[in-house]
């Protein structure tokens, strides 16, 4: 590694230190969660990403959940993807991987955000299905919160 090299990759480090997000938008307002619909095949998929969501939403970007708010998030949920994830060596599957996919909707402050969304997990058997199913929810979760947490500023400012 060349001398200047090692000043560019030290310059980096230390501006890498200095960067700090900014915290997502305070909404301003309580955040209800709707469901409007739901193709998918496995019944816990939906409460497991309704719990998923209202503990992201809260933790994540510090909005308040309520079955009462005035914004609303609807969550449309469609069929899931199921693909055999391994075989033996017999070529018998051992295990599938199911993508939970739909569409988030965000209304509030009179403005509406929409975006697809989708969540992945290997169920190896049907015993390992329900926290697979939660580990699919949670990476839904993970990313509408990551899609809400950088497009709120734009509720109020709308692109043309």
């Amino acid at each position: 590694m060349t001398f200047r090299a090692a000043i560019l990759m030290a310059a980096a480090l230390v501006m890498a230190g200095c960067y700090r997000p900014a915290p997502p938008d305070a909404l301003g307002e309580t955040v209800r969660l709707e469901f409007s619909g739901n193709d998918g095949r496995f019944v816990r998929a939906q409460g497991y990403l309704a719990e998923e969501l209202g503990k992201n939403l809260a933790t994540r970007l510090g909005w308040q959940v309520s079955p009462t708010g005035t914004a609303t998030l609807t969550i449309s949920l469609r069929e899931e993807r199921i693909n055999v994830s391994g075989r033996s060596r017999d070529g018998i599957p051992e295990g599938q991987r199911v993508r939970l996919r739909g569409t988030a909707l965000l209304s509030a402050r009179g403005s509406a955000l929409t975006t697809p969304f989708s969540g992945e997990a290997v169920v190896t058997s049907i015993g390992t299905e329900p926290e697979s199913l939660r580990a699919a929810a949670q990476a839904c979760a993970q990313e509408i919160g990551a899609w809400l947490s950088v497009r709120t500023h734009t509720l109020d400012h709308p692109a043309p």
